[in-house]
């Protein structure tokens, strides 16, 4: 009977365990991808824009639950892709919302700028009106020192 080396005892130990091992890092690395998408997914549904992605975030929803089932059954292919698919909708969904908010911020400044320029043409016509008043109050002074 052959002895077995320590390299090569090592050897087979890494070759046994070290796939089984990666697959639970690769589990546990997309049980919190999958954590991640769903919060951000909830986060962006509870947005007070967030009803415009109702739909968008229910299929998140969707993939994530088919991911959370494909990741017991150790099919990490087909998780790789559904927590992608979530990750491109999710990303896409914060996107969408930045430019509503930043929407809204604009037209809030413009609604404000405008009120600026109604205000200034009201304050440009008191002027206007207070210059007319100088003007007649000096010639008004002007005809009397004549006399």
């Amino acid at each position: 009977m052959r002895r077995i080396g320590w390299g090569a005892l090592l050897a087979l130990v890494t070759a046994f365990v070290m796939p089984g091992q990666l697959l639970a890092e690769d589990g546990v690395r997309y049980r919190e991808e999958i954590k991640s998408y769903s919060q951000r997914a909830i986060e962006l549904t509870n947005h007070k824009q967030g009803d415009q992605l109702s739909t968008e975030m229910a299929q998140v929803k969707t993939w994530l639950d088919e991911a959370l089932v494909q990741l017991g059954k150790e099919n990490f292919d087909n998780v790789k892709i559904l927590v992608q698919r979530a990750r491109v909708q999710v990303e896409w969904g914060e996107v969408f919302i930045a430019l509503l908010d930043k929407r809204a911020a604009a037209n809030a400044r413009e609604a404000e700028l405008l009120e600026a320029r109604q205000a200034l043409s009201v304050a440009k016509a008191e002027l206007q009106e207070l210059e007319n008043f100088e003007a007649q109050l000096q010639q008004t002074i002007a005809s009397k020192s004549k006399q």
